[in-house]
């Protein structure tokens, strides 16, 4: 992780999950001589405090800038509605936030987070111990994350009132799986899944990097890796087979890309590291990394012409197959 002193964020929310709101108040401890870039995307801001003082700030949607000459203590009120969207919901299914649903601030913070639901709600953030308190007909959870995260990546924030929590350990890394109700019979199987990747993975990388890791079922079509949990579709979860899911590739990455974070100033290395020591190992280790390779082979002489080609440094993230087979394949070969 960065070295240096970074902005710490403390974060209250709540939620009125007919009216899809989010309602939160944000503690900024930052220090003097960084510039402090504070994006607030669609959020409405309510109030702006810069040591107990309310400040006045440039309008709605804009980022907020400031450079204190000594340690501030800066504190946004805010509110933001999330619905019809397929990254950003708040509804009757339940919770899954992952973009500026909070101040982001730029560069690299350290993060803690409170959030109050109705009962009956579990949650999930990026955290490495996660406190529950119930309350009269709500439920308070604390997530505490002791590592600072970068503004590109963030925080992601996942909740329902259909989740069945189960639980295992490997090691010293507490285990959990987070699936919808009419689902929950599978953990089991993913939790044993993970278990003997993290065995197998340990072998040529290093430990784990985190003492928490969970899975957690969306009801959204959409697969992340965050900081000590991966969010994944039901139709993936669903699939005959574990070895046919995105569950390898989404936990190496909590080594590439969640622990050794990307420098996307010099390139993301960190999707062809993913494929190599996920889909090339798994492969290689049954005699068959051969056909891991040609596929990457035929699949970049298939899409990438001379002009179509450009360095691995160029490479941030995949927005068409030219560019998934040279910041995946193209990636993964060299690294081999």
């Amino acid at each position: 992780f960065p070295s240096v002193d970074h902005p710490e964020c403390n974060m209250d929310v709540s939620f009125d999950i007919p009216a899809s709101k989010i309602t939160g108040m944000m503690r900024i401890d930052a220090h003097a001589g960084r510039e402090l870039v504070i994006d607030t995307g669609e959020l409405k801001i309510i109030s702006l405090r810069v040591d107990g003082k309310k400040t006045d700030f440039i309008g709605e949607n804009k980022p907020i800038k400031m450079a204190p000459a000594t340690d501030t203590a800066v504190e946004i009120s805010y509110e933001g509605v999330f619905k019809n969207s397929e990254d950003e919901v708040i509804d009757n299914r339940g919770i899954v936030l992952t973009g500026i649903w909070y101040p982001a601030v730029e560069g690299f913070c350290q993060y803690r987070l409170k959030a109050i639901l109705p009962a009956g709600f579990e949650a999930v953030s990026e955290a490495e111990r996660v406190e529950k308190r119930a309350l009269e007909k709500r439920v308070e959870f604390r997530f505490d994350f002791p590592h600072p995260l970068h503004d590109r990546d963030g925080i992601t924030f996942i909740a329902s009132d259909r989740y069945e929590v189960a639980r295992d350990k490997y090691r010293d890394v507490e285990l959990y799986a987070y699936f919808l109700k009419e689902d929950a019979h599978l953990a089991s199987r993913y939790l044993a899944a993970v278990r003997s990747y993290l065995a197998e993975h340990e072998q040529h990388l290093t430990r784990f990097p985190y003492r928490r890791f969970t899975v957690v079922e969306s009801f959204l079509p959409s697969a992340f890796s965050m900081p000590t949990f991966i969010l994944m579709s039901r139709d993936e979860l669903l699939l005959p087979s574990v070895e046919l899911t995105a569950l390898r590739h989404e936990l190496v990455h909590q080594w590439f890309g969640n622990s050794v974070f990307t420098d996307y100033d010099s390139g993301n290395w960190n999707e062809g590291l993913t494929i190599y020591f996920a889909d090339h190992f798994y492969q290689e280790r049954n005699g068959k990394g051969w056909q891991c390779r040609r596929r990457i082979l035929s699949g970049f002489q298939s899409y990438i012409s001379e002009k179509d080609d450009f360095p691995l440094t160029g490479f941030s993230e995949r927005y068409d197959d030219a560019s998934r087979m040279i910041g995946y394949g193209k990636s993964a070969m060299v690294v081999h």
